[in-house]
């Protein structure tokens, strides 16, 4: 039965997966090429992953059906954000692009691509440590397929783009007007609107949301039944059902007394312990039969007085029970005791499902049967059922293990990533949230933990973390070209909100397939997988601006970058004090501007609480004095021009002008009071030395001043 619905499902679930894929990314970008090419190297990654698994010998299994639907829907997403970055490059260049597909893909999503890929098979892989092979197997099949869509994804896919260069159609461009149009501009609106009226109702309210579904999550209960994997309407399950109505049980476990003495189950004594276990069992009102050495012997009994129902009982004489148990074949008796007699079993024959229940019955019974049999007698319940339901409860902790591995990895790399603690807490907020709701609903539905199930919350923060990286770098990346973070806020909603939508609902989509599945489990898994993406999308558009807003983020990545660069201003009395580091992460808190040979950078007579640091280039100072211009100096990389006005808010004094192109940090008064609160022991650095820059100009100003007052006295 297995076999043959796993056959049924990997050729059903796939084709309709992709189908559903295609229509998605069709109606959100409204390109073939874009909704193909998904195809293309999802297809690739299940021959890799397919190819891999038979030379390492890893199984196909009933959660292996589910491997070409995740394959498609998760695979796509990274496709969906480098094409919609293709589409607004096309936008803005047109078909000459200054720079090809290929190296501006790179160029500027190579890190949140590797990321993502890192994260999303994090998620896949922290499943291993499950104590059932049956996750175990899927763990390593799906992280195998992750790991070869990500390589195949990164190289083939610009490449591609390069070639084939698709003009992005009507609406297709995640940047069209700024995300004012369709979906994406229903999200900006919103968030315009909720962000300016009421962000903090909006965050208590989701605080007082998880902490409802927090109080239904505690009601999980694990099961990990077989029979529960298949659908209620399955011929299997329904001859199941016949079995255990009609005779009894089809599950079996076994209660053995065992004793030191020799023949110890022909002593009537023993014999009434095992009817003691029997009658708690019946009592119990959960098991269908129970069967052991006493019902043989109360039956030959009970004829042996011409099948009176009142001797239906064992004898109470030793040699008795001796001369009826020759009676018996060896065979007949082998199952309820051994041939010595020093072992007996209970046979218990029931059709419990639901790990949870049953646990909960063997934990009382095993108490209870410790008390009927004493000292005496030794006690054990065992059967492979139980076995199976003894993984089960591991699922919990198990589930739990893995989610904090994963949540602790995915907060150190992002912490690593944008420099700071906050970076990978904010990081985590928008993953937290959907894994909260979703064993939340679990409880309030009352859907069990289960081979599928336990999966859902690693692997759906393995996937929700994609948005949050391309989210989080976007903001990273606008926050260097504006002094005000709300402006940069709006500016990565609306830039971001298209591909992270086009990405979201896709992955419900192709998630919600499974619920086609043969199934229980997958059926269950997939319809909680897309409820999780629909919670991560109202998550990352909504919670996460909200809290990205009051805080500054600066990337690892580009604070690398800038190791040339500070060859040349290392030196700069602005950095004088400073590590490495620090100066790398210093120049990364005011905004980069970048000017043309000839333009001015400073008007003179202007007032701006700014200064700036030239990174590039050079550029000349020119006092205009009653339409005179007088070429004061010159400055290079390295140098900073503007300091007074930065702490006094003067006038500027003279013009600065660009000789060269130049490239030059602007530090403005207000952004960097505001980041003191970010980086507060740079911001103090960068001040104490801006102090001692004015105080030696001004001891220069006083020995100029001396001089000439030298030079008139001499004259």
């Amino acid at each position: 039965e297995l076999r043959s619905i796993l056959v049924s499902d990997l050729l059903i679930l796939g084709p309709l997966s992709a189908l559903m894929l295609v229509f998605a990314i069709l109606c959100f970008m409204r390109s073939w090429i874009a909704a193909l090419l998904p195809l293309l190297t999802s297809g690739l990654s299940l021959i890799w992953t397919f190819g891999v698994m038979g030379w390492v010998g890893i199984p196909l299994n009933i959660l292996s059906a589910m491997l070409p639907s995740l394959i498609i829907v998760i695979g796509s997403t990274e496709d969906i954000h480098m094409i919609s970055a293709y589409f607004s490059r096309y936008s803005k260049t047109g078909s000459n692009h200054a720079e090809n597909p290929m190296r501006f893909i790179m160029n500027h999503m190579a890190v949140p691509l590797i990321l993502t890929v890192m994260t999303t098979a994090l998620g896949f892989a922290s499943n291993i440590f499950s104590n059932i092979a049956l996750i175990q197997y899927f763990a390593c099949a799906s992280t195998i397929a992750v790991i070869a869509n990500g390589v195949i994804t990164i190289v083939l896919v610009p490449i591609l783009l390069s070639v084939l260069q698709p003009p992005p159609k009507s609406g297709a461009d995640a940047n069209d007007k700024y995300g004012e149009t369709g979906i994406a501009g229903c999200v900006v609106r919103t968030f315009q609107f909720t962000n300016r009226k009421f962000p903090v109702a909006i965050l208590v309210g989701a605080a007082l949301i998880c902490l409802f579904f927090l109080y239904h999550a505690s009601t999980l209960h694990v099961t990990n039944d077989p029979i529960s994997y298949f659908q209620r309407d399955q011929p299997l399950v329904k001859d199941t059902w016949t079995i255990h109505r009609d005779l009894s049980g089809m599950k079996i476990f076994y209660i053995s007394l065992e004793s030191d003495r020799n023949k110890a189950f022909q002593d009537p004594k023993n014999i009434e312990k095992l009817i003691a276990v029997q009658t708690f069992l019946k009592k119990q009102a959960i098991f269908d039969r129970s069967i052991s050495l006493a019902d043989h012997l109360s039956l030959v009994n009970r004829e042996f007085h011409g099948g009176d129902p009142d001797y239906y009982k064992p004898p109470v004489k030793r040699n008795l029970i001796a001369q009826y148990l020759l009676f018996f074949h060896r065979r007949d008796l082998e199952k309820y005791v051994s041939h010595d007699y020093q072992r007996a079993n209970i046979i218990v024959r029931h059709n419990v499902s639901d790990s949870h229940q049953l646990n909960l019955h063997i934990n009382e019974l095993n108490d209870v049967v410790a008390t009927i049999v004493g000292s005496d007698l030794k006690a054990n319940i065992i059967s492979e059922n139980l076995m199976v339901n003894d993984a089960a409860e591991t699922l919990m902790i198990a589930q739990i293990k893995s989610l904090t591995i994963l949540i602790c990895v995915i907060f150190l790399i992002m912490s690593a990533m944008f420099t700071s603690f906050k970076g990978g807490l904010i990081s985590l907020i928008p993953n937290l949230i959907p894994i909260i709701l979703m064993f939340g609903v679990m409880g309030y539905l009352e859907i069990p933990l289960n081979p599928g199930t336990a999966m859902v919350a690693v692997i759906a923060v393995g996937i929700a973390i994609d948005c949050t990286i391309h989210l989080l770098s976007r903001y990273n990346e606008l926050c260097r070209k504006t002094s005000r973070y709300d402006d940069a806020v709006l500016a990565t909603v609306k830039q971001e909100a298209t591909p992270i939508v086009a990405a979201c609902i896709p992955l419900a989509l192709g998630f919600g397939v499974l619920l086609f599945s043969n199934f229980t489990v997958i059926a269950q898994f997939g319809a909680l997988s897309a409820a999780t993406m629909i919670f991560a999308l109202f998550a990352n558009l909504v919670i996460t601006p909200i809290i990205m807003s009051r805080t500054r983020l600066v990337g690892l990545h580009q604070i690398l970058a800038l190791s040339n660069q500070l060859k040349t201003i290392e030196k700069s009395p602005l950095f004088y004090g400073m590590s490495n580091y620090q100066m790398r992460k210093a120049i990364l808190i005011p905004e980069l501007t970048q000017f043309t040979e000839g333009e001015l950078l400073v008007k003179q007579h202007t007032v701006m609480r700014s200064m700036y640091l030239i990174l590039s280039g050079k550029v000349e100072i020119v006092r205009q004095n009653e339409n005179k211009s007088k070429k004061i100096t010159e400055l290079e990389a390295g140098q900073i021009f503007g300091e007074i006005s930065y702490i006094t808010a003067a006038e500027r004094t003279a013009d600065v002008k660009a000789i060269t192109p130049v490239e030059a940090l602007k530090f403005d008064y207000d952004k960097l009071n505001n980041d003191l609160k970010f980086f507060p022991y740079i911001i103090a650095k960068l001040n104490f030395n801006i102090s001692a820059i004015i105080g030696k100009r001004l001891a220069g100003l006083l020995d100029d001043m001396e001089l000439r007052e030298n030079a008139d006295a001499k004259q």
